[in-house]
């Protein structure tokens, strides 16, 4: 197994999403592929910087050895993009795929608010402490680590929007293939059309539904299209994200009763009242309620072996 395709952004533009789509372009026309968001990115990020801050070799001679077992098809994620070319010299025919979204205020706003939700992987953008250092100005020498410190974090996450798409533009051309995405445009059926046909490498291929993950808002009614929204009111109307914090318990139990609820609006017909377009048949409805029975009892084996397990721990501590 040998890595076939990089993608590289800045994070907060979509890699996630490129992510699932690109190992739904293996699944849909029968890949036996995988690919994986930001496989060794802190690692990747974690030894370039320390290379840069000691000039110590065996940083990434160790990020090499590392890199060069990759068990994937394809990776994506916004660690690599100063190690493309080591990554190119481990892997002679990688194809890459260069992620941009092109709005930069919309990029850094996401990753400033990113940074204070989670500052642990964000070293040198407003955190002291923590597990992940990103490159900064200061590593490539264009400005001191003093002139860097005194730096808005809107600015900081500037230079990095452009260092990152400015290190990918310099190497994509040194690559056997390559593929220029914008976020904007993930969604567009061309976009889709042409990325499936970039990592199948068929003429004709399957493509995938668009899809947004990862956001820092994870519901939204406008996800829905028009003749879904009284759906989509219906199904998330009443979730309470307290609960969701309070009781792990809580989400499953909600889901679990709107499927039951909408099975039975689709059996007595009401869910022609309030969503049509969720109406189905009775084959339909059949074959998804044998699935999610199917599901359930799966679920149930595996939480009673969890159970189980627990059980034994206790058991232990008591002798």
């Amino acid at each position: 197994m040998s890595l076939k395709y990089i993608a590289v952004g800045t994070g907060r533009d979509g890699t996630q999403s490129l992510a699932h789509l690109i190992s739904e372009c293996f699944r849909l026309n029968g890949i036996r592929a995988t690919a994986t968001h930001e496989y060794l990115s802190r690692e990747c990020y974690n030894a370039y910087c320390s290379f840069k801050e000691t000039g110590d070799q065996k940083y990434m001679d160790d990020i090499s050895m590392k890199l060069a077992d990759c068990p994937y098809e394809a990776i994506v994620g916004n660690g690599y993009a100063s190690l493309l070319p080591m990554i190119r010299t481990l892997f002679p025919d990688v194809a890459l795929i260069h992620l941009k979204r092109l709005n930069r205020e919309a990029v850094v706003s996401s990753l400033v608010k990113s940074s204070r939700l989670f500052p642990e992987v964000y070293l040198y953008y407003g955190a002291t402490e923590g597990i992940m250092r990103r490159v900064a100005a200061f590593h490539e020498k264009a400005m001191s680590r003093e002139d860097w410190e005194i730096l808005s974090l809107v600015d900081k996450f500037n230079w990095y929007y452009d260092y990152t798409h400015g290190a990918i533009e310099k190497e994509k051309r040194r690559f056997t293939r390559y593929l220029d995405l914008n976020t904007e445009a993930l969604s567009d059926t061309t976009t889709l059309e042409n990325l499936c046909m970039f990592v199948t490498e068929c003429s004709n291929p399957r493509v995938p539904d668009a899809v947004r993950l990862n956001r820092h808002s994870y519901l939204n009614i406008d996800d829905f299209d028009e003749d879904s929204r009284s759906y989509a009111q219906w199904l998330f109307g009443t979730l309470s994200a307290s609960h969701i914090a309070q009781d792990t318990v809580y989400l499953s139990e909600y889901v679990t009763n709107k499927y039951i609820a909408l099975a039975g609006y689709q059996i007595t017909g009401f869910i022609e009242e309030f969503a049509p377009a969720y109406a189905v048949g009775m084959q339909e409805l059949s074959n998804s309620l044998n699935r999610f029975e199917i599901l359930l009892l799966q679920r149930l084996k595996e939480v009673r072996q969890l159970k189980a397990d627990l059980d034994r721990k206790l058991s232990d501590e008591k002798t």
